[in-house]
């Protein structure tokens, strides 16, 4: 009778469907003219998913169906419906047809039965496969002979034997799953527990069936009290629903297995809220009647709750309802607050997440009911380019640059609600040295940019001779004086120039902005940022080499300078052989990580393979230098020719000071040294590395670029467990660098967050020479480029909120 019914129902919606369809045949004005809105139809209702987790990288479509057919292809996280509405009291059941390359999603709450009232939202978790969970248990009591076929989504598990099993189908991590029994076993009663979940972290192996003859079963009850008017539902392990209209003794009308489970939940009815006690057990041996049911009056005051959607993996937000009343939100889906409220809301983000734009939908209202639509949506960020390089510069230089020439920012960091940078220029005509070689710049967060320093060399007839410091790389903030407080200046780091011609270090005050040189310190084309020993005042830097200026053949050092501005040699690193080898490397570059009394750095060529090294300096015993990894020779490496030229006797670039095969270390959150090689490894195009701060010293590699995302540069930006970083790329019309970003666990897909392919037509910028720096208030990245910009010059970009 119950099925006539509902087939009545069906024909019933199908006619008045036809009969609306052909009074707008006859009178289209009357109508509307454009057809209707889905779901609009009272006997029908719109079937909406929302999707989080599907990566940029991930290929072909998603494919989800509805009962085996209606197919929705989804390409991008967020909010997405099908097309097909669902009929008055018929069934639906979502699945996925069709996972993205290495990608599995996973259906949460993708099924529902007899349709009477607006369905909700079904919830649909992505990740990389390498990320996935399996799903399964055990059977226990399964009769010889006997076989039970389980389903979850669209994978449907015949089992035969008791003893445990595991679907062949992952889960997406973080997304969820719902267990059920397709086919009972022939004589038996079994049962389901842990049959469903949400936000799975790990694999799951609980999902346990437990299985009787169908005589040895047992009865699962109790009572109903504070029940005042309408229906409550009651559910036994997710099924099995059991109506109940009035205060008296229950029982649920399929009984239980011998040794099975049961787990009680509740569907309030109108304008009461109820609780169960005793709601479940395990290891079931008697039949079970001291379920206690408890209704009583709703409050006057209401839930306010909704979802979370867009957030990246690992991240969280914190909202807060009127202006208090704080709730963090850990990944997508579900939210509450704490405290209900009996008149009006108003949910706003307190603690945004880092680099992404979120807004709340449905924000506000006046509560009259539980309130369980607020939205909130995140995106990616945009690149935004807050200053682009002149073309001649303002007061008081007022030079024009030289043909051909670009700024080339190389250090820049956030100081005090402005960033500050320095740029060396790549292009300097041997008679143009005692105009320009480089500056410092200040860019407020808001405003222009102004330069507060130039740096010149001082030239003569016959050949360049740098009496002032030339060429700026690294900068880093420190104090002034180790005995002064709070008096903070910024301490650098040129590539030429200095007493001996060939590098100095130099101190900015940033009180007057004033510029004074170490002239007493010895150093040699010192590049990338210095490092402070904040017990010691001690400073560690590394000098280049320069091996092609002035017949330089040194191989570079790693070297301290005390607080008094006095420089001392740490290792020399020592010439290569005729393979191009040599013992500890050659040429060491980025900068250096302190770790307690140990100094990590890196050198881009030499040691065993002659491929460059990962080595340590353990400050407590300073000759004790030691190589800690040898990077390998491969065929596929391809290391280009050296790419530094002398440049002031020509027009090419000068220096490219960060841009060599490896730069810095990094220290991340996983207690590992992370880093990057422009050029080598699997495919040529770089790749990521990492290797245990702590002995033994295990290096792995993280991912390798292809020659079409690749060629990454700089120290890396750890935030929210994931790490961030630039391409420079190959500067092809395809591949003009980027920004991207890498979870910590092995395998995890690489994803491209923005493109560069700066021109002056579209006033992007490319080619990224700086490392990516966190603003104070963990809103947004920022950086440098060498080209793009409206000038073509370069320009600085910021990468966030808006």
């Amino acid at each position: 009778m119950e099925k006539k019914n509902r087939e009545n129902a069906s024909k019933l919606s199908l006619h008045l469907k036809q009969f609306a369809m052909a009074g707008c045949v006859a009178m289209l004005a009357a109508c509307g003219g454009g057809g209707e809105t889905p779901g609009s139809d009272p006997l029908m209702f719109t079937l909406g998913v929302e999707v989080s987790g599907l990566t940029r990288e991930s290929g072909n479509a998603l494919i989800l169906v509805n009962n085996g057919g209606d197919d929705l292809p989804i390409f991008a996280d967020g909010p997405h419906r099908f097309l097909r509405p669902i009929e008055y009291q018929t069934d639906y059941n979502v699945t996925v047809k069709t996972q993205p390359d290495n990608v599995i999603c996973s259906v949460t709450n993708g099924a529902g039965y007899e349709v009477t009232a607006e369905i909700p939202t079904i919830m649909v978790r992505c990740s990389a496969a390498s990320l996935a969970h399996t799903i399964g248990g055990t059977v226990s009591q399964l009769a010889a002979n006997s076989q039970i076929v389980l389903r979850k989504g669209d994978e449907l598990l015949p089992i035969s034997s008791n003893g445990k099993y595991s679907f062949n189908k992952k889960v997406a991590d973080k997304g969820g799953y719902i267990v059920s029994i397709a086919t009972p076993a022939d004589g038996q009663k079994c049962d389901v527990q842990n049959w469903s979940r949400t936000n799975v972290t790990s694999n799951i192996s609980d999902v346990n069936v437990v299985c009787s003859s169908k005589e040895n079963t047992f009865t699962v009850g109790g009572n109903v009290v504070g029940l005042t008017s309408g229906k409550l539902v009651l559910r036994n392990n997710g099924v099995d629903p059991l109506e109940v209209t009035k205060n008296d003794a229950f029982q649920f009308n399929t009984p239980i297995a011998s040794g099975s489970f049961y787990n009680v939940t509740v569907e309030d009815p109108v304008g009461q809220t109820c609780s169960v006690e005793n709601r479940s057990g395990e290891n079931v041996k008697a039949n079970v009647s001291n379920i206690l049911v408890k209704c009583s009056a709703k409050a006057t005051s209401f839930s306010i709750s909704g979802k979370v959607t867009g957030l990246d993996d690992g991240a969280s937000i914190t909202l807060k309802n009127n202006g208090d009343n704080a709730t963090t939100v850990e990944g997508n889906g579900r939210f509450e607050f704490a405290v209900p409220v009996s008149g009006p809301y108003d949910v706003t983000i307190d603690i945004p997440p880092a680099l992404q734009n979120c807004s709340v939908i449905n924000k506000q209202g006046h509560a009259t009911s539980n309130v369980t639509d607020v939205t909130v949506r995140c995106s990616p960020p945009e690149v935004n380019i807050i200053s682009n390089f002149p073309l001649s510069l303002p007061e008081p230089y007022n030079v024009p640059l030289f043909n051909n020439a670009d700024y080339y920012p190389v250090g820049l960091m956030e100081l005090d609600g402005e960033l500050l940078g320095t740029t060396t220029l790549s292009v300097v005509p041997n008679t143009e040295l005692n105009n320009t070689t480089g500056y410092i710049f200040k860019k407020p967060l808001t405003g222009p940019m102004s330069f507060i320093h130039m740096f010149a060399g001082s030239g003569d007839s016959t050949g360049p001779i740098f009496r002032w410091p030339a060429f700026p790389t690294g900068i880093m903030k420190a104090k002034c004086d180790p005995n002064i407080a709070n008096v903070y200046c910024i301490f650098g780091t040129t590539y030429l120039g200095g007493p001996n011609f060939i590098g100095a270090l130099y101190t900015l005050n940033l009180s007057d902005n004033s510029v004074k040189f170490d002239t007493n310190a010895s150093v040699e084309a010192p590049v990338a940022d210095l490092v402070q020993d904040e017990v010691t005042g001690n400073f560690y830097g590394v000098e280049y080499g320069n091996p092609n200026v002035a017949g330089k053949t040194q191989g570079g050092t790693v070297f301290m300078r005390t607080p008094q501005g006095v420089v001392t040699s740490l290792h020399t690193f020592e010439a290569l052989d005729g393979n191009g080898a040599n013992v500890s490397g050659f040429l060491p570059n980025g900068r250096l990580t302190l770790l307690g009394d140990t100094l990590f750095g890196a050198a881009e060529m030499g040691g065993a393979n002659g491929r460059g090294t990962i080595f340590k300096i353990k400050l407590t015993d300073p000759k004790k230098f030691t190589v800690i990894h040898n990077f390998e020779t491969a065929t596929s490496a391809n290391f280009p020719a050296h790419p530094f030229t002398e440049g002031f006797k020509g027009s090419g670039p000068f220096f490219d000071p960060y841009a060599s095969p490896y730069s810095g270390l990094t220290k991340v959150s996983d207690g590992k040294l992370y880093g990057v090689a422009k050029y080598g490894g699997a495919n040529g195009a770089g790749r990521i590395y990492k290797i245990t701060a702590t002995e033994p010293h295990v290096f792995t590699t993280h991912y390798e670029f292809t020659k079409s995302n690749g060629y990454p540069v700089f120290e890396l930006l750890e935030l929210n467990g994931k790490l961030y970083g630039v391409t420079q790329g190959d500067n092809s019309a395809t591949n003009k660098g980027s920004i991207f970003r890498i979870a910590l666990q092995d395998g995890s897909p690489l994803e491209i967050l923005h493109a560069f392919g700066g021109t002056t037509a579209n006033g992007d910028a490319n080619g990224p020479s700086t490392r990516l720096g966190l603003s104070s208030d963990g809103s947004s990245v920022f950086g440098g480029t060498r080209y793009g910009g409206v000038n073509n010059k370069g320009a600085i970009y910021r990468f966030g909120r808006n």
